[in-house]
């Protein structure tokens, strides 16, 4: 079976280059890499909605579906601004994306690994379909797919203040009035997940440290637990 390596925290905590690390380590170590992420899972349901249901939207030259806006119609792939009208896009994405997981699992090749950045937050009460988004949430679905002792996960995490200066000087950084609603510094890992991923999890701070230090708690983090368990069949005997 393909090994699950996923790479969790808030938006901008760091979760893009933490993956680069980690897949530069993996291929040294001769794994096959698969790199899946949530960003791009949703970018695809949104460009689905606006397929589906497009017109113009409220900014110049947005197009709106049913449940998004997408701001950039026509940007490259990575790269889409999107505001939503309600939790469907994002839900279905991460719900892709357990799928995927579960596929790779199922998959017979061992020396294969799928990474995996997945985007955690506050749960939102839209009133049509709620935002579904918190650490709790993410270890129920892992749960409901089979997959809590198949999913090895490294959670980083960042302060507020420096999620929202990095989002801001990035090209394809949420619209600032959506990461405030959206992305405060809530939807954490409670105390009982964190008893149900005792056996794969590893947590890397990035706040007030400079983009090398980070970098090199990755590769410790790496190095001193990881490594083992990415290697490790999931299952019984993965457990310490």
């Amino acid at each position: 079976m393909a090994r699950i390596l996923v790479v969790v925290g808030l938006p901008a905590a760091g979760k893009s280059e933490a993956c680069a690390v980690l897949e530069r380590h993996l291929r040294h170590d001769g794994h096959a890499v698969t790199r899946l992420s949530d960003k791009h899972a949703l970018e695809a349901q949104v460009l689905l909605d606006i397929e589906a249901n497009g017109r113009p939207g409220p900014e110049p030259g947005s197009l709106a579906g049913r449940h998004s806006i997408l701001l950039n119609p026509g940007a490259p792939a990575g790269t889409l601004r999107m505001i939503f009208e309600d939790g469907t896009a994002l839900n279905d994405a991460h719900r892709t994306l357990l799928a995927a997981m579960a596929v790779a699992v199922a998959d017979g090749d061992n020396g294969r690994v799928a990474l995996i950045e997945w985007a955690y937050g506050a749960d939102h009460p839209y009133p049509r379909e709620p935002l579904r988004q918190s650490g709790r949430q993410f270890v129920e679905w892992l749960g409901q797919f089979d997959l809590l002792d198949e999913a090895v996960v490294l959670d980083v995490v960042s302060s507020y203040e420096e999620r929202e200066q990095r989002n801001r000087g990035r090209a394809d950084g949420i619209p600032a009035p959506e990461f405030a609603r959206h992305f405060p510094e809530a939807g954490h890992f409670t105390a009982e997940d964190l008893r149900l991923l005792a056996h794969g999890y590893a947590r890397v701070e990035n706040r007030g440290i400079s983009p090398q230090e980070f970098r090199s708690r990755v590769s410790r983090a790496y190095h001193g637990l990881l490594r083992f368990k990415v290697a490790t069949r999931a299952g019984a005997g993965a457990r310490p």
